[in-house]
């Protein structure tokens, strides 16, 4: 289960660098969309339907996996007595928000470290 943890917890990171590279070598060299908001112009490439869905699939996965791996290490920080009051609620919130970069050195300090304790 610890494995588990520490892999799904690298899926985020790993999926938004896969997405964006993807991003970016699909959108080279293509025409621009220019969307007017008020003062504001926006860029965006020319993308077909065909494009977008499975780019929108891989980011709503991503989030959902996201979520997941939030509500677990945050119950894991709520219960992991090693930590003090504060730095459970700390380890919380980095969890909220920046949990992409949080988790896996969350993971690795508290997760995998006590169950290298216990061996």
């Amino acid at each position: 289960m610890k494995v588990v943890l520490g892999v799904l917890g690298l899926v985020p990171m790993v999926a938004i660098v896969t997405i964006a590279i993807h991003l970016v070598v699909l959108t080279d060299g293509r025409p621009e969309l220019v969307l007017h908001l008020g003062p504001l112009d926006l860029l965006v490439p020319d993308l077909t339907l065909d494009e977008l869905v499975p780019i929108a699939i891989a980011v709503g996965a991503t989030a959902l996996v996201q979520m997941l791996i939030a509500i677990l290490f945050i119950l894991h920080a709520q219960k992991n007595q090693r930590l003090s009051a504060n730095g459970r609620m700390l380890w919380i919130l980095l969890v909220l928000f920046v949990g992409s970069i949080a988790d896996p050195i969350y993971w690795a300090l508290h997760v995998l470290d006590r169950a290298r304790r216990r061996a």
